[in-house]
């Protein structure tokens, strides 16, 4: 099925207002106005790109008492743990705040959950753990906006939860966390709503470093990477910190990403952001899918060069065997869209198999929508339970659609459009 172009028609009234105001060319400004910019300071803005123009993290909702419980547990000398989701977006973002925390001298520990054993979000077996460890504050990063029983089961051990997140907020509930730091929710004023997880636990950073030197651009190497892998919206605050922190990235201070480089043969090169969509970001989510995702967070954090382009081997192997399910399960998808989808009838792609890994169904399903250009949702069954992930396509809020659905499901969660 081939795609449907659209070529948007030219508007000389823009082209020549803002060619004339910003002395650019008339195809730039063009290219602006096809982006939705039309207004002279959101322009500027855009073009500048500048760090300052980034919001106060003080906006966001929660961020004080967030603020105020961690120097707490600082101060204090309680055990923290920052847990994370397993893709890049969420172990970039724990290996901000650990660092952060730990820079602070704060008695601080980290974790990524198994996505095969464990699953997606915040669990009652690493929640139980953590209390049996001694743990009196934990801190969510990407994930927890929707782990209501967890939390509850967090405060019955007097346990204080911080959730850092940027997913879909179900229903505008919320759970009964200590702080909840998502710039979704409905009373939230933070002007920019399109933050990806390292984002959000970027600004917590920043917070919990105000009025102090902040070594904000150690961090924006990792914010970048994060951001890019994510998909997450290139426009407002995403573009300035994916900017900026693409060049951080090229100053190559990380030892651990500086190791990745060199075993995705990018030594010497000038690091894009198409680098790390399908160089760097693959070799870390890789580990998430099919490997340990403490090993892609340990590489992250890492200061031995040796042990660090150890780990990186690693991950670079585990992204090879990634690509050989990745393709078997893609054969097998298509198989069963040739045998089992009407596209006259069919709106939405739907299919399930016992035989398919369910690290990678996420990855086929993206492939799937884009060949067909079908919101397209793959289950993993195990007995008479599945594990599912879909991709949508523009205009089909995949979120607002498995709403209508949830009467069926166990759980789900994720953005309008995976």
């Amino acid at each position: 099925m081939r795609k449907i172009w659209r070529i948007k028609d030219p508007d000389p009234a823009i082209q020549n207002e803002l060619s004339s105001a910003l002395k650019i060319s008339k195809i730039t400004a063009q290219l602006l106005a096809n982006r939705g910019i039309s207004d002279l300071r959101e322009a500027g803005s855009f073009l500048q790109c500048s760090l300052t123009s980034c919001h106060d993290p003080f906006l966001l909702k929660d961020m004080d008492k967030a603020v105020y419980r961690i120097k707490q547990a600082v101060s204090g000398g309680e055990k923290i743990l920052v847990y994370g989701d397993y893709d890049v977006d969420g172990m970039t973002g724990v290996a901000i705040i650990y660092s952060a925390l730990k820079n602070l001298g704060a008695n601080v520990s980290s974790y990524i959950p198994n996505r095969l054993e464990e699953g997606y979000g915040l669990n009652s077996g690493a929640v139980k753990r953590a209390e049996r460890d001694g743990v009196n504050l934990l801190i969510t990063v990407d994930c927890g906006i929707s782990s209501f029983r967890e939390i509850e089961y967090a405060n019955s051990l007097r346990m204080d939860v911080i959730v850092t997140d940027h997913h879909e907020i179900l229903e505008s509930r919320v759970p009964a966390a200590y702080a909840v730091i998502n710039p979704l929710q409905e009373d939230c004023k933070y002007p920019f709503k399109h933050l990806a997880g390292v984002g959000i636990a970027y600004k917590l950073a920043k917070a919990l470093y105000e009025n102090t030197p902040f070594f904000a651009e150690d961090f924006l190497d990792l914010v970048s990477l994060g951001t890019v892998a994510d998909i997450v919206p290139l426009i407002g605050e995403n573009r300035v910190l994916a900017k900026h922190g693409l060049g951080e990235l090229n100053k190559r201070h990380r030892v651990g990403l500086r190791a990745l480089m060199k075993v995705g043969g990018l030594e010497g090169k000038d690091i894009s952001s198409g680098h790390i969509g399908f160089i760097l970001g693959p070799r870390i989510n890789a580990m998430g899918r099919i490997g340990s995702p403490q090993k892609a967070l340990e590489l992250l954090l890492s200061e031995d060069e040796d042990l660090a382009l150890k780990l990186a081997k690693t991950l670079d192997t585990e992204n090879r065997n990634r690509q050989k399910i990745e393709g078997k399960v893609l054969d097998e998808a298509l198989s069963k869209v040739e045998r089992e989808v009407n596209f006259k009838h069919h709106q939405v792609i739907v299919l399930a198999s016992e035989n398919w890994h369910a690290g990678v169904i996420g990855i086929v399903a993206s492939r799937i929508a884009d060949r067909f250009y079908r919101p397209t949702i793959l289950i993993s069954m195990d007995g008479k339970v599945g594990k599912g992930s879909g991709r949508s396509v523009e205009n089909f809020h995949l979120f607002e659609y498995l709403l209508r659905c949830k009467d069926s499901l166990m759980g789900f969660g994720g953005h309008e459009s995976a």
